[in-house]
């Protein structure tokens, strides 16, 4: 169900749904159980996705779609999408800014079959709450816009988990597994960021090439089938901190790099914890945070 927009609505839309989290009071005692955050537009600025909407629903062709490409073609540039539970076998190509949020990683599912199920593009993008599976042949999410954010998702069952190419990168509180080649490939890719990320039963965890100046921070990556991280290509001056290291064949292994530094990890239970042709640095650049 639907509601109203009212301008003077202080409630705040945790889960991202374009719905508040509180009722509207109206004066004489009366509520909007679910008042808009958005105000409605033509072009839409927020739209919604539910694979049961028809026709006879409100919106329905205007901001109401059965589709995930065709609602984030139709929203404005800046606006929002909120996709209800689902599988969705679907390529989704997200070319301008734009929030889209899943009901959460084991309920709204997008499958890519062999093809990126997103590929983003444009710029100020940011994908949350959704799992990706099913993309055989190329990433689940292939990121080539700057500034994109991807956060709370679950990537599994494809060839890249997630390949990001791009600049201001941000792969966060996600987990990323069962990847027939690498969880997460950071090619020509800068200034970009991997936190709080369990990336595990991959044949490569992450692989980062030709590509400087990046943060892993907070990772779990354990696990994977040859590297859990691997260094190459004239990668440098990038960051790895605060990461756990656990049953890969290769903790770490660095090649063709320099600059780079490494400092408060674990390593443990590696075959080999790390391989190191003086690419890192095994210290930290600062006094340790109290």
């Amino acid at each position: 169900m639907l509601g109203n927009y009212w301008s003077d609505y202080t409630g705040e839309d945790s889960n991202r749904d374009g719905m508040g989290d509180m009722p509207y009071a109206i004066d004489g005692g009366e509520v909007d159980s679910y008042p808009l955050i958005h105000k409605i537009t033509i072009p839409p600025s927020f739209v919604w996705v539910n694979p049961s909407f028809n026709d006879s629903f409100p919106g329905w062709g205007l901001d109401h779609f059965v589709s995930i490409s065709t609602a984030v073609g139709t929203v404005q540039a800046g606006g929002g999408a909120f996709v209800f539970p689902g599988v969705y076998a679907e390529n989704v190509a997200l070319n301008n800014e734009i929030t889209i949020s899943g009901a959460g990683s084991g309920e709204t599912i997008v499958e890519g079959n062999g093809a990126p199920a997103f590929y983003i593009s444009g710029q100020d993008v940011r994908v949350h709450d959704f799992g990706v599976r099913n993309c055989w042949n190329d990433a689940g999410i292939s990121i080539f816009g700057i500034n994109a954010g991807i956060f709370g998702c679950d990537i599994y069952d494809s060839y890249y988990g997630i390949y990001i190419h791009a600049m201001n990168a941000t792969v966060e509180w996600s987990s990323i597994h069962g990847n027939s080649f690498t969880g997460l490939m950071m090619e020509s890719s800068q200034q970009s960021e991997i936190k709080n990320c369990s990336i595990y039963e991959n044949n490569n965890g992450v692989v980062i090439s030709s590509s400087s100046y990046n943060v892993v921070e907070k990772n779990n990556i354990i696990s994977n089938s040859v590297y859990g991280l691997k260094i190459q290509s004239f990668s440098n001056h990038n960051a790895l901190s605060y990461n756990l290291f656990e049953n890969n064949i290769y903790g770490l292994h660095a090649q063709q790099s320099s600059g780079n530094v490494i400092y408060l990890n674990d390593f443990i239970g590696n075959v080999v914890h790390a391989t190191d042709t003086g690419c890192l640095l095994y210290t930290s650049p600062s006094p340790r945070d109290s």
